[in-house]
């Protein structure tokens, strides 16, 4: 009878973990209890606002905390739901931890009103859209940890106005400076212009300015108030690689746009691998000298993202294979561009490319290249890309080899004045080249995301009529005349049955 009782017992608890996500001990006593909560409705439900040990928020379905009762909790975890603004106006202290992570869609940790104190850890982790953590200014006393870690879009540095603690990561500067939190502060990979030590949040700007250097006494003058500036342009033809050197040992950042343009370096060795370039990178207009057919791009292997625009405009440089070159890119934020360079496609090594990169934030486009026959061994990894894709002019490009991967485009597209009398992107194509029958995929399969912005032309202009082109797979097209391969089967199975009414 005991034991039937205890499995009974058993059943009523694993139902009300079922119903609630959580179970009391089973002492019957008053020890603190744990929940798990997984759905909106699980917190409705929830009305518990007693002695409560634990509790775990996670759920796609959970979009709104604020109406939880409870006031005091040891462990609070909140973690991969879908809530846009996080309000807990019930909570008064957390005595072990509170861990907010992995919220995709979190903007704002707003109403902690009556939270008087917190302590022991307090982390804030992975939230990628998350820019607002202003409901920290509510928290009137503590001791431990906070760690605000990889959030991607929070903090961006900016001077304090006033006593306006809102922004960004100034709550945990208010923490700190009224002393209202007694303990470390750990900040790390979050926006990438963001402080990563609580005594640098609103400072980083201080002393930071923009700045041209034109000339070799230029370099030798340059006396920057920061070694973080925010613009760099190094310009004209007396930039050499060994001016370019002289300029490590006064900047080791770069926090906007550097822009190397009509110089005659050859070498990007010594310079990238030293400085950090967190925004845009422009090369434009550059011959290198000595004699040398392209700049060596080799100083850029360490980099594995571009946080803004990547833009090759006229410039001879090296695009060299695995562990080299821009070949550990594997994102770029903002637009990458290659553009009027006759060097791309004239020896082959310089087309081993960005094998890893799967993501261009911005605009895609490849103009003006005379040499480029594809772009296989730039893109095959390419999923996405948030602007727009251009791809024209290109005399010698006669498939659309280099783009089977892409999943969305966010923008339009042009593509156009590719080929010539020689060549051109084919119907169809074959595995390895394929043509104007993935397009009609990607516009088919909502890859494209604006399809009232595509252009579509063949060599001469003539524009490119889709409707009669059958959709393909960029990876398996059909063959390049014309016909689809179910199209040829048909043919030949109606062929062979007409042949056998013949002979009957």
């Amino acid at each position: 009878m005991k034991n039937i009782r205890l499995i009974m017992l058993g059943v009523l608890c694993l139902l009300f973990v079922i119903h609630v996500g959580g179970c009391k001990d089973d002492d019957g006593g008053d020890s603190a209890v744990g929940y798990n909560l997984t759905t909106q409705k699980d917190v409705n439900n929830f009305l518990e606002s007693g002695n409560i040990s634990y509790l775990i928020i996670s759920g796609e379905d959970i979009t709104d905390l604020s109406a939880l009762k409870f006031a005091s909790i040891g462990t609070l975890i909140i973690r991969n739901t879908n809530v846009l603004d996080l309000s807990l106006p019930n909570l008064t202290s957390v005595q072990e931890e509170l861990r907010i992570e992995g919220n995709s869609k979190l903007i704002k940790i707003s109403d902690l009103s009556k939270l008087k104190e917190i302590n022991g850890e307090l982390v804030i982790n992975n939230n990628v859209l998350l820019t607002d953590i202003s409901g920290l200014l509510d928290i009137q006393g503590g001791a431990g940890t906070i760690s605000v870690i990889n959030n991607k879009a929070l903090g961006e540095d900016k001077p304090l106005v006033g006593e306006d603690y809102s922004y960004g990561l100034f709550p945990l500067r208010y923490l700190y400076e009224k002393g209202k939190f007694d303990g470390t502060f750990r900040i790390a990979d979050n926006h990438p212009g963001a402080a990563t030590d609580i005594e640098d949040i609103g400072k980083l700007e201080d002393g930071i300015s923009s700045y041209t250097i034109a000339s070799r006494k230029d370099a030798l003058e340059f006396a920057p108030t920061n070694t973080t500036v925010r613009n760099l342009t190094i310009s004209g033809s007396e930039i050499t690689d060994e001016v370019l050197r002289l300029l490590t040992g006064k900047v080791k950042k770069i926090i906007g746009t550097l822009t190397i343009e009509g110089t005659v370096i050859t070498n990007t060795e010594g310079f990238f691998d030293v400085v950090s370039v967190e925004g845009d990178i422009i090369f434009r207009n550059n011959t290198p000298g000595n004699g040398y057919d392209a700049i060596f791009s080799n100083g850029l292997r360490f980099y594995e993202k571009i946080n803004g625009d990547l833009i090759i405009d006229n410039t001879p440089i090296k695009f060299w294979g695995k562990g080299s070159s821009f070949a550990q890119i594997k994102e770029i934020a903002g637009d990458f561009r290659i553009l009027n360079n006759p060097y791309q496609g004239t020896r082959g090594d310089e087309l081993d490319g960005m094998p890893l990169l799967k993501k261009v934030g911005g605009d895609l486009e490849v103009s003006g290249c005379p040499n480029i026959v594809n772009m296989q061994t730039f893109m095959m990894a390419l999923q996405e890309i948030g602007g727009r894709l251009i791809y024209k002019n290109n005399p010698k490009v006669v498939s659309l080899s280099g783009f089977e991967s892409l999943k969305s485009i966010g923008n339009g597209i042009e593509i156009s004045r590719n080929g010539n009398t020689d060549g051109e992107i084919p119907t169809y194509g074959s595995t390895g080249r394929p043509g104007w029958c993935m397009v009609k995929a990607w516009i088919e399969d909502e890859i494209v995301k604006n399809t009232s912005d595509v252009i579509l032309a063949y060599s001469d202009g003539e524009l490119v009529d889709l409707s009669m082109i059958e959709a393909c797979d960029g990876f398996n097209p059909s063959k390049d005349d014309g016909i689809p391969y179910f199209s040829l089967a048909f043919l030949i199975f109606s062929l062979f049955f007409d042949k056998r009414k013949i002979i009957k």
